[in-house]
């Protein structure tokens, strides 16, 4: 049995609150690796580059659509 099939039961019902958020905006994403400007530059990379460390002090994050409501979070970062 996996490690997540014995913890399921006791992981019932619950949820993650995270008060950080990522906004991604999957058109732009999509258009920016479509047509490279520089072929150095990876929309992934850079996502990356910043969710490690506000991971490491964050401890959860939510990567929500430029659509989602953002009034429960206390820090949004948005990159375009």
């Amino acid at each position: 049995m996996l490690k997540f099939e014995k913890a399921a039961p006791a992981l019932a019902g619950t949820t993650i609150d995270s008060q950080v958020a990522i906004l991604q905006d999957y058109e732009s994403r999509w258009s920016i690796k479509w047509q490279r400007h520089n072929s150095a530059f990876g929309p992934e990379d850079a996502l990356i580059s910043y969710y490690a460390p506000l991971r490491a002090l964050a401890r959860s994050i939510d990567i929500v659509a430029d659509t989602a409501p953002l009034d429960r979070y206390k820090l949004v970062v948005l990159r375009r």
